[in-house]
């Protein structure tokens, strides 16, 4: 059985992510880190949203693949905010996926709660929220519309629930894996250990894969990163 963080983390894999920028929050986000550990995506932990949504620019910028930033909830969100306006000025691919509460409770819960799509109204080129029903297809949207027509961010919450949400594998479409609805699992799953991806790194990081599909070089072999 896969989880819809499973799904996502395929997906990125197949596009060609191979980088996974920002700071978790809890939840949703540190599952997902779990499953691009599993895929290979190497997680980069920043000191800064902001700083996070740069460095996914510039790999998108060098290798023509969308860069990919994980927030938390509210306050990751309005942190990374000055970072997706840089990638919406400069035209730089970037998906945004933010931890959000579930959906039953959104509307009740007081703490650390905003309007994730009012903030990035103005500065994406879409935002949305992943349901379990459509993740493949929103995530699939969400990916083709930071490369088409003017390249830009867009940005998608990730609630809780929809994370654990497991589904069985139906069949598999040529960009990614449709899901068939099973049962929602809310198991102790939450007491793992965090991914071990969860590190301080800024050790130069290279696109060695991306050169090999393009045959061009694409400047990262040697590019230093730092928070």
């Amino acid at each position: 059985m896969a989880t819809v963080v499973d799904l996502i983390a395929t997906m990125l894999k197949r596009e060609g992510v191979q980088y996974l920028f920002g700071i978790p929050g809890g939840g949703g986000s540190i599952d997902l880190l779990d499953a691009t550990e599993r895929e290979g995506i190497r997680f980069i932990l920043n000191s800064h949203e902001t700083a996070a949504a740069i460095m996914a620019c510039v790999v998108a910028e060098l290798t023509g693949i969308p860069g990919v930033v994980l927030t938390a909830i509210a306050p990751g969100v309005t942190n990374v905010a000055n970072g997706v306006a840089y990638a919406y000025l400069e035209r730089a691919p970037l998906l945004v996926l933010s931890d959000n509460y579930p959906w039953s409770a959104i509307q009740v819960v007081l703490r650390q709660t905003l309007n994730h799509r009012q903030i990035f109204q103005g500065i994406t080129k879409w935002t949305a929220s992943l349901s379990a029903e459509w993740a493949h297809e929103t995530l699939q949207r969400a990916l083709r519309t930071t490369l088409e027509d003017r390249p830009g961010p867009v940005q998608l919450d990730l609630p809780d629930d929809v994370a654990q949400y497991r589904r069985r594998i139906r069949r598999r479409t040529e960009g990614g894996i449709a899901f068939q609805h099973t049962h929602r699992h809310r198991g102790s799953d939450r007491s793992q250990p965090v991914s071990r991806a969860v590190r301080h790194d800024s050790r130069a990081i290279g696109s060695a894969d991306a050169a090999k599909r393009s045959g061009k070089k694409t400047g990262l072999e040697s590019l230093p990163f730092s928070e």
